[in-house]
């Protein structure tokens, strides 16, 4: 039998039936379970607007609690992270009754990423990605060169925007697969500084891969010939067009692994001069004796611009 009175001093005074052992000097065991049996029951009967108030409180503090997260890029005081090598493939993507597009896919060390928009998502929330069987990304234990983290922190930028837009995406000409993110225009121009910055870069354009991502300026390389033929006649001959890629949409040219950026009307014409030769079959323009004085006038300070 336990008794439990109240005691002068603070606390209360306790008595158990049990055997007293001389070498003990605090309460038994049973009365230490009395004790815990009437906290528990005291907790119990806490009313319940408290209990609801203590919810609320906490709850706030939990909403607003941000724990701390490592950057992705590499800390220059105090990093322990290891770095890791990414390799940027730009390659042009063609849509579906649409002009090419700028496309993205990355390589960590010798592991493709698979799915880009998953791992840009995950870099971004600061968890672990699967890159493949073999390498798991730990954001407490890799980062990246700053360089390298400025080209992802855009591809992440447009990641969030492409999903924000997924429903308005135009259909494509032939399937993306999930390693391959579509840059916009809008974005392009943001990206091809940070490109240009990155360690590791390739442009792959009609199976050739060239190093960096370089920018070059005017003439591209086209050469106009022109030429006396029969009837007093003249025809202008172009040479060069079959090494030129254009993304019209970006007012870019790529040329032997550069890009040749145009104003946006001469991307246009050189746009319909491809087209026009395309469904003529031909690599020559012919030009009556009548057309010359305005061909001189007004056709050839245009070709200047583009070529020799």
């Amino acid at each position: 039998m336990i008794e439990r009175k109240p005691s002068n001093k603070l606390g209360v005074h306790t008595a158990c039936s049990c055997p007293e052992l001389a070498s003990v000097k605090y309460a038994c065991q049973h009365v230490a379970a009395v004790m815990l049996a009437i906290t528990a029951q005291r907790q119990k009967n806490i009313p319940s607007a408290l209990q609801t108030n203590r919810v609320l409180s906490d709850g706030m503090l939990r909403l607003f609690h941000e724990p701390e997260k490592l950057p992705s890029g590499y800390q220059r005081h105090f990093e322990s992270r290891q770095l890791l090598e990414v390799m940027f493939f730009c390659k042009p993507v063609s849509m579906d009754k649409r002009e090419d597009m700028f496309g993205v896919e990355m390589m960590i060390g010798t592991h493709q990423v698979r799915n880009i928009r998953d791992f840009l998502e995950h870099v971004e929330t600061r968890i672990p990605s699967v890159i493949s069987t073999d390498f798991t990304y730990e954001p407490s234990l890799h980062c990246f060169q700053n360089e390298t983290d400025d080209v992802i922190q855009q591809l992440i930028q447009v990641a969030r925007d492409e999903k924000l837009y997924q429903d308005a995406m135009p259909p494509l000409g032939h399937p993306i697969g999930s390693h391959t993110l579509i840059i916009p225009p809008s974005a392009w121009e943001k990206l091809v500084p940070l490109l240009s910055e990155a360690p590791h870069v390739k442009l792959v354009c009609r199976d050739k891969i060239y190093s960096g991502l370089c920018t070059a300026s005017h003439p591209l390389p086209l050469q106009f010939v022109f030429f006396d033929t029969v009837n007093d006649t003249y025809a202008l001959e172009i040479k060069g067009l079959e090494h030129i890629k254009q993304m019209l949409a970006y007012h870019t040219v790529i040329s032997q692994g550069k890009l040749m950026q145009l104003e946006a009307e001469e991307s246009r014409r050189l746009s319909e001069l491809q087209q026009m030769l395309a469904s003529a079959d031909s690599r020559h323009i012919p030009i009556s004796k009548a057309q010359v004085p305005y061909f001189l006038k007004k056709v050839v300070p245009g070709l200047k611009k583009w070529g020799r």
